[in-house]
């Protein structure tokens, strides 16, 4: 008699499961199915990433072992991945400022300085060597005004852009708003002794004048 109900049991566990899988199969198998998508796309993004990856990087050195660095970036740039776009716009802005143009290399440098894509430290070094660029019809006011972002801040460049902010300053002959900027320099707790140094330099150069 056990055996009976045990069958009876039995069949009634599989017409449930039946029943389950009849109501609910198609789910599980379209769940099974998307799970299977998703790991398969995520691996195939990741070698492709590698990928792109290699072929950015070697983009990247074949350009600079060239003759001409910023003129191969300037038509490679759409093979290369995010990171070497970036360092491919400072090199061609670097090699524009190099050769005199400092126009372009202004408006490139300021182009990056603006671009969220990127981290702030590079958006802020950008911007750094923007001022540092100028084309001759800026002026030392237009300098420090580009500066205060960093020198108002607390970056890693407030030192030198103080400082370049204090040779605006003396080259509109500012002298007093110079020294109060180095001392601002010396103030600060982060910054290399180099930099420390050439500000009291400065400051007592300033000062016999």
């Amino acid at each position: 008699m056990a055996d009976i109900f045990d069958e009876i049991n039995e069949e009634l566990k599989q017409d449930r499961m039946s029943a389950l899988w009849a109501r609910y199969g198609k789910y599980l198998i379209a769940v099974a199915g998307l799970v299977i998508a998703v790991v398969v796309f995520t691996q195939t993004y990741k070698q492709w990433q590698a990928s792109q990856n290699e072929q950015a990087a070697e983009t990247f050195y074949q350009a600079m072992m060239g003759d001409d660095a910023a003129a191969a970036f300037e038509v490679g740039r759409d093979d290369l991945t995010e990171g070497y776009q970036m360092l491919a716009e400072f090199k061609i802005a670097s090699d524009k400022a190099n050769s005199g143009d400092k126009q372009a290399a202004e408006e490139l440098y300021l182009a990056l300085s603006k671009n969220d894509d990127i981290a702030p430290l590079y958006r802020d070094l950008a911007l750094l060597l923007a001022a540092m660029n100028v084309p001759d019809s800026r002026t030392a006011d237009d300098i420090i005004a580009m500066l205060v972002p960093l020198t108002q801040g607390s970056g890693p460049f407030q030192g030198l852009a103080l400082e370049a902010a204090a040779g605006a300053d003396v080259q509109a002959g500012r002298i007093e708003a110079a020294k109060e900027k180095l001392g601002q320099i010396e103030q600060l707790a982060d910054i290399s002794a180099p930099l420390r140094q050439r500000s009291v330099e400065l400051k007592k150069i300033l000062g016999e004048r």
